[in-house]
């Protein structure tokens, strides 16, 4: 399926995933499960090749999609859903291992945290920040 690159859909994520897929012989792509309370939603990004977390404040990031939406993600959400939200979550990731393709929630908060005292140790934090996460520094957790 083509993506849209013309989309210019913001979502504002109460709770949210990072998730890896990997095929084999292919590059790893991420997609956000983006989740809010209210109504128990819950939406599965068109997702990207590239996890690059872009700083919009202290307390929140924005991550683009191939789509062209971007998802603004609050920092201290990162796997926060409903326990309906966290079920389909699991059934996202079983559902892509049963037709063997790698799936792995993975930790991002960790990495960015580590980034930002780097930065206010040397005195080198701005707003032109971002993450950008690879296999390398990743913490994959394999349990939903």
């Amino acid at each position: 399926m083509a993506a849209n690159k013309n989309n210019n859909s913001i979502y504002n994520a109460e709770g949210w995933t990072l998730i890896r897929f990997k095929e084999t012989d292919k590059k790893p792509f991420f997609k956000i499960f983006a989740s809010w309370s209210r109504d128990d939603r819950w939406r599965l990004s068109s997702g990207s090749d590239q996890a690059v977390f872009i700083k919009r404040s202290l307390n929140e990031f924005e991550i683009h999609q191939s789509s062209g939406s971007v998802y603004v993600l609050p920092i201290s959400e990162e796997g926060y859903a409903t326990h309906y939200a966290m079920m389909i979550l699991e059934n996202i990731i079983n559902e892509a291992r049963k037709i063997g393709v790698e799936a792995h929630r993975v930790i991002v908060t960790d990495r960015w945290q580590k980034i930002i005292k780097e930065r206010i140790t040397s005195n080198k934090i701005n707003s032109n920040d971002f993450l950008f996460i690879t296999d390398v520094d990743i913490k994959i957790v394999d349990n939903v």
